[in-house]
């Protein structure tokens, strides 16, 4: 299972039958994939990528923007300042849901008790 087949799967076939209705999803990594927009920055980027996502998130101070900031400023001064503008999470799913007028609810970390599937597979 991966996020693209979900999604598909959700929009074809899910959401046009319970329009206006509830979903509850778990956090599965299919069910949870975040938008571009909320992806937060990460260590593993490259200087360049982290300018890039500054600017994308209008996150560069004001005092960097008289001075050539790309150049001068350090991977780790942007990954500080990238931390300081770190995005709420949305996921692919709740954009989708919103379009075809569905509410996702996501279930709590670790409360297997609230998704009757796992107590069926515990019981088998």
């Amino acid at each position: 299972m991966n996020g693209p087949t979900v999604l598909n799967w959700l929009e074809d076939d899910v959401f046009p039958k319970i329009s206006d209705g509830v979903l509850v999803i778990d956090r599965a990594p299919y069910h949870i994939t975040l938008t571009d927009d909320a992806r937060p920055a990460t260590t593993k980027m490259k200087k360049a990528e982290f300018a890039a996502w500054l600017v994308r998130h209008d996150a560069v101070p004001p005092s960097w923007v008289s001075q050539d900031w790309r150049q001068l400023k350090t991977k780790a001064n942007m990954k500080a300042e990238a931390d300081k503008h770190r995005p709420a999470p949305r996921y692919q799913v709740q954009d989708l849901a919103r379009r075809l007028n569905v509410e996702i609810l996501i279930s709590p970390v670790a409360h297997p008790e609230l998704n009757p599937i796992e107590m069926v597979c515990g019981t088998v």
